[in-house]
């Protein structure tokens, strides 16, 4: 009668278990997958060169923003930001001589390279505002 009894129990506690977990399991939303189209203009008369480094877009993390290095007029190079959900681009400032930039991972940061230093541009989303600072590599 005991083995009966322990039996009977662990079927029921298995059943419960399988239960809770089908439940929560199946009361579960799949997000919805946004597929976002963009297309990437660059700012009227700057250029890029792909070959050095120049012009490689960077899609923030949370794809949101859009960071891109390009050639002005007078030959000086800088970065430009853009809100996928926008259609014009901005300039960064302190972005003089960037190359190759990249997003840290939370898309609070945007790193490049220039001139044989690491730099990084702090984001403040609410303010939409950037503070420069620069590294030696290492």
């Amino acid at each position: 009668m005991y083995k009966f009894v322990v039996a009977l129990t662990t079927i029921l506690i298995l059943a419960a278990i399988a239960a809770n977990i089908s439940f929560v399991h199946f009361r579960e939303i799949v997000p919805d997958v946004l597929a976002r189209r963009t297309t990437i203009l660059y700012p009227e008369d700057t250029t890029v060169d792909f070959a050095n480094g120049l012009g490689f877009p960077a899609i923030s993390p949370d794809g949101r923003k859009i960071v891109f290095g390009a050639r002005t007029a007078d030959g000086k190079t800088l970065l430009w930001i853009r809100s996928l959900d926008a259609i014009n681009a901005q300039p960064l400032t302190g972005t003089d001589g960037a190359r190759f930039p990249f997003w840290s991972p939370d898309s609070r940061f945007i790193g490049f390279f220039a001139e044989g230093t690491r730099s990084a541009l702090v984001t403040d989303r609410r303010k939409q505002s950037y503070a420069a600072f620069n590294s030696a590599l290492v």
